[in-house]
């Protein structure tokens, strides 16, 4: 099955890699199919600080903690989707999260 991921799910699978969310994200390869932009390789680096002091973990700790649980997620660059499928994402997320809708200008 596949599935993509969002920043939130993410950011839960760091936070609590013991959870659902986190075992889901790193053990779960031969049942699902991760996939997210590259994107979100920006987020996580523009919150490591609350990272690093939500999870009390040294920078090295977590550098290695954001690497496994995103193992298993294939990175999409979204500068190669068609611009019709990002005006239909866009509006579509709009309703739903407009902090997810970061693609067009």
């Amino acid at each position: 099955m596949k599935i993509i991921v969002d920043t939130n799910i993410v950011f839960s699978g760091i936070l609590n890699s013991a959870g659902k969310i986190g075992k889901i994200l790193i053990h779960s390869k031969s049942h699902f199919q991760f996939y997210t932009c590259e994107y979100l390789r920006t987020e996580i680096f523009r919150h490591t600080s609350r990272l690093s002091k939500l999870t009390k973990l040294s920078a090295n700790a977590l550098t290695k903690l954001e690497t496994l649980v995103t193992s298993n997620i294939t990175f999409m660059n979204e500068t190669l989707l068609p611009i019709e499928l990002i005006v239909k994402t866009e509006n579509l997320l709009r309703t739903i999260d407009p902090n997810d809708t970061h693609l067009l200008p």
